[in-house]
């Protein structure tokens, strides 16, 4: 049971150098962590008997520091949660290294590569009953980047705390039997949104303009199309505000089909506007309309 210390002038794992504080930046920007994160791997499980906990394998990088859990064994109290600290006190240059088991997480940040201070980070907590383990689960581990490009990213939870930059394009297009003056398709993201108003080019009562399973010679285009069939409803503008007009389908290929008008029908003079239609779309980001 042992833990071995390394650095890049520490190549076999024998040595912490005190004088390795320039070492030690450097896996810190490299890692981009600050003092008040760390990282943490199991190689291989750690093995638990009763109240026994033994790192195998694990590699640790807090401050740093880079060192290895070979076997190292720690004694678990028995009903609680026990937090695993590590305790980095570079002053002592002959165990710098050393794992404490506790009733509450005791970290801190301190800066070690400018003073004699230790730091002590919770890399484990670990709930046991009278006899055994119960769970164990790392705390958070955090890296620090300005900026990170990457052309593929699998993200479990994301948690924005300012601002989502998404590509944004627009296109004009034409609803069966509308105008194509007002009428627009705006998509950020994978999220396409219909806004703008638009005039009817026929006087046409209450009824059926398009039967289910006709469609319309007006398509949606590529970049916009829904990923399943979406209803859109557009109500009167002006006169007889807030009055539901008409309802149409947009098929995932971009087909318009059901259209149907509802109460006083079409005029050619009263303006039309979208309510809430919007849908996700997986089709490929549309460049050429593409506004920032």
């Amino acid at each position: 049971m042992t833990i071995r210390n390394y650095t890049f002038f520490s190549p076999n794992g024998n040595d912490f150098p005190v004088s390795a504080n320039g070492d030690a930046k450097l896996y810190m920007l490299l890692a981009g962590n600050s003092y008040s994160q760390f990282i943490v791997r199991n190689w291989q499980n750690p093995t638990i008997t009763g109240l026994n906990k033994i790192y195998q394998a694990t590699s640790v990088l807090l401050a740093g520091r880079y060192f290895e859990l070979n076997y190292e064994p720690v004694t678990l109290l028995p009903n609680t949660i026990n937090y695993v600290h590590v305790n980095i006190d570079i002053s002592n240059t002959s165990k710098p290294v050393s794992l404490t088991v506790e009733r509450t997480d005791n970290s801190n940040s301190n800066d070690i590569n400018i003073g004699n201070s230790i730091i002590k980070r919770c890399i484990d907590q670990v709930t046991t009953n009278q006899n055994t383990v119960i769970s164990s689960v790392t705390p958070e581990q955090g890296r620090n980047f300005d900026v990170i490009n990457a052309q593929t990213a699998k993200i479990k939870t994301l948690d924005v705390s300012d601002n989502v930059d998404l590509p944004v394009s627009t296109t004009l297009f034409k609803l069966p039997y509308m105008n194509n003056n007002g009428s627009r398709l705006v998509r950020s993201g994978n999220m396409v949104i219909c806004e703008g108003t638009f005039t009817s080019t026929l006087v046409r009562p209450a009824g059926a303009l398009i039967d289910i399973g006709n469609y319309a010679s007006e398509t949606i285009p590529l970049g916009y199309r829904p990923v399943q069939p979406k209803d859109i409803c557009f109500y009167r503008r002006t006169t007889g505000s807030g009055q539901k007009v008409g309802r149409v389908q947009v098929t995932s290929d971009g087909r318009f089909t059901e259209l149907y008008v509802f109460n006083d029908g079409f005029d050619t003079t009263s303006a039309m506007m979208f309510d809430g239609a919007c849908w996700m779309t997986t089709d490929p980001f549309p460049t050429s309309d593409k506004i920032n």
